[in-house]
């Protein structure tokens, strides 16, 4: 079972529309290897934070999603349900939307055009 279908969903038709979808997780190592199995093949890329020793809100963890998914802040849009880390990813030049979880996120992304993501 997928978690999430409604959010899957959605990023699976943005992706058909030529967008690139990337996660950038708070979940430990551990469950991230579980979690991956399923999750991952969904999207085009990611980062967990158990994998690279930084955790939203921190700057480090947006400077490793840059490096390891070969990002360029102007050309991302950077999703989240916690607003200190849609501020910490608008500090950084991340252009960010605070979403109040999975629904939100489906019905943002399935509204999605190419001038609002990249």
């Amino acid at each position: 079972m997928t978690p999430f279908p409604a959010a899957m969903a959605a990023v699976r038709r943005v992706r058909a529309a030529g967008h690139r979808v990337v996660y950038l997780s708070n979940m430990p190592g551990p469950f991230a290897d579980e979690l991956e199995e399923v999750v991952a093949p969904v999207f085009d890329g990611g980062v967990y934070s158990g994998r690279v020793g930084h955790a939203k809100p921190e700057p480090g963890i947006f400077w490793e999603a840059e490096r390891l998914l070969d990002l360029d802040p102007a050309t991302l849009l950077f999703v989240d349900d916690t607003e200190r880390n849609v501020t910490a990813a608008r500090e950084l030049g991340w252009p960010a939307r605070l979403v109040a979880g999975p629904v939100a996120c489906a019905e943002l992304l399935g509204g999605c055009s190419p001038a609002t993501a990249g």
